[in-house]
């Protein structure tokens, strides 16, 4: 596949999906085949040439099928717009890549509306983080969810993916210092007593607990 290039838009976002997943899973299970061999993790660059390699040869998978089950394939620009639409959504926020990297954009005006995109950037950013974390990419989940509070400052799902990045890395210091800004940005000096449950649960597991009693006795 060619990234970057200026491709069709793609509409079937359910076959995007399907092939993202894919090739998620066995960026997955190469980089756990690395960690069992005693091989350095591939790098980004290297990682993502590989998935280029795993998306093609996932869409060529595809359009034998389809010429077998009697279906005319994809015509050659839908099938290049398929391919980055899955490559964006592996390395990128998807179609909002050029938003987040814009840091003077954060509204978009449509013939004469103002539409907020706070909430299409932080469901981006979000997927994107938890692709990473299921690939083992902490690094990657970090980026993906300090892209989405730059326009959903607050949002404790991308806090939440944060906290599950710096976990993976075994850095529970990162995990603290999360739920600590977290509760600067909502101005909550008891944090645990305001948060979405699933924000407390996950802070809780995170940091065996020690932490969350240190704030509840400290309420008033």
């Amino acid at each position: 596949m060619t990234k970057n290039r200026v491709t069709p838009e793609v509409t079937n976002f359910a076959l995007v999906r399907q092939v993202r997943e894919r090739v998620a899973a066995k960026l997955a299970e190469r980089r756990k085949d690395d960690d069992v061999a005693g091989r350095l993790a591939l790098t980004q660059e290297a990682r993502q040439a590989f998935a280029a390699e795993l998306i093609d040869e996932d869409l060529s998978a595809l359009a034998k099928e389809r010429i077998e089950a009697g279906q005319p394939r994809l015509h050659l620009d839908a099938e290049e717009a398929l391919a980055q639409a899955v490559y964006d959504a592996l390395f990128a926020a998807a179609g909002l890549q050029r938003l987040l990297e814009d840091e003077s954009i954060t509204d978009i005006h449509a013939e004469g509306f103002m539409v907020c995109i706070e909430n299409e950037i932080a469901d981006a950013a979000h997927q994107l983080a938890r692709l990473c974390l299921d690939a083992g990419d902490a690094k990657g989940a970090r980026w993906a969810a300090r892209q989405g509070l730059r326009a959903s400052a607050g949002n404790e799902q991308l806090y939440r993916d944060a906290m599950e990045a710096a976990d993976l890395e075994g850095n529970r210091a990162g995990v603290e210092a999360l739920m600590n800004e977290l509760a600067h940005v909502i101005e909550e000096d008891c944090p645990l007593e305001n948060l979405h449950p699933e924000t407390v649960a996950l802070y809780n597991e995170l940091t065996s607990g020690e932490r969350a009693a240190r704030l509840a006795r400290t309420a008033p």
